[in-house]
C-alpha cells in the first residue's frame, strides 16, 4: 500500500544569517576607522557585522546585552563603541543615523552585500521585504533602496552600444 510522505522534520526558515565573509577589499570606512582607532575599531566593526547577522533582519538593537557582549568577548567598553560609532555616523554613511538615534544599528550596504551574493534567494523574506520594514521605522526619511543611486542611474541608461548606427562610405 502506498503511503503519502510528509516532511515533518527538518530545518525551519532562517531569519538570521549564520555567517558573513570579510571582503578582501574593505569599504573605505573601515580604513578610516583603522587609521583613527587602530585594530580596536576593526574588531568592533567585525563584531557589529557578526551581531547584525545574528539579529533578526540585520537590525541590531543597541541595548545593554549588546554592550555587555562587546565587553565580555572583546574588552570593548560602551564608551569606546560609542566613540567609534559617533565617528562613523558623522564622517560616513555606513550606518543609518536615524535608526541609531532610535537605539538601533542598520547598514543598507551590509544588506546589499548579502543581496548581491543571492543570500535571500531561498529565504522567507527578500532584501526588499527587509528594507520595506526598515523604512517603516524611518518616518519622514528618504527610503532606503536595494540599489544605490549610481546603480539605478546605470540601469536607467541601458546599453545603447548595439543601437548605434555606423555610417560607412559605400
Amino acid at each position: 500500500m502506498y503511503q503519502k510522505k510528509t516532511n515533518k522534520g527538518g530545518r525551519g526558515i532562517d531569519h538570521t544569517a549564520f555567517f558573513f565573509i570579510v571582503n578582501a577589499h574593505q569599504p573605505p570606512e573601515w580604513f578610516l576607522v583603522l587609521m583613527k582607532f587602530g585594530h580596536l575599531g576593526i574588531v568592533l566593526l567585525i563584531s557589529i557585522c557578526q551581531h547584525m547577522c545574528r539579529s533578526k533582519h540585520f537590525l541590531l538593537k543597541m541595548d545593554a546585552n549588546f554592550y555587555a557582549t562587546l565587553g565580555r568577548d572583546y574588552s570593548i567598553s560602551k564608551e569606546q563603541c560609542d566613540e567609534v560609532l559617533q565617528y562613523l555616523l558623522t564622517e560616513t554613511e555606513l550606518y543609518d543615523k536615524y535608526l541609531f538615534n532610535s537605539g538601533f544599528l542598520f547598514s543598507v550596504e551590509f544588506l546589499r552585500g548579502f543581496h548581491k551574493a543571492k543570500y535571500f534567494r531561498d529565504r522567507k523574506h527578500s532584501a526588499q521585504d527587509i528594507l520595506d520594514a526598515i523604512n517603516k521605522h524611518r518616518p519622514d526619511q528618504p527610503p532606503l533602496m536595494i540599489e544605490d543611486e549610481l546603480e539605478r542611474l546605470m540601469d536607467s541608461v541601458g546599453d545603447d552600444t548595439n543601437e548605434i548606427e555606423e555610417n560607412y562610405p559605400e
